[in-house]
């Protein structure tokens, strides 16, 4: 139980720092949109737009990638099923 919660935990620092380093990265364009006029309103939805495309990009990849690895073990028969189904 402890492992499943340090893997999580592990997890999610890595997603907020990729958006940490996301957001210091863009602190110049940041600066230049507020130049611009753009309101703190429009940039934090833009950040959070970016952020939510990130993560469905991220999930999808690995869901896909997650089917994928499963059928080939299964097809070379490295990984059963626990009820022993072929």
């Amino acid at each position: 139980m402890v492992d499943i919660a340090c893997r999580r935990t592990s997890r999610l620092d890595r997603i907020i720092n990729t958006l940490n380093i996301s957001i210091l990265e863009k602190r110049k364009e940041i600066g230049i949109l507020l130049a611009v006029g753009w309101r703190k309103k429009k940039i934090q939805k833009l950040i959070f737009y970016e952020s939510l495309i990130i993560a469905v990009a991220g999930w999808a990849g690995g869901v896909i990638l997650g089917f994928s690895l499963l059928k080939y073990f299964r097809t070379f028969r490295w990984l059963q099923d626990s009820s022993g189904a072929k």
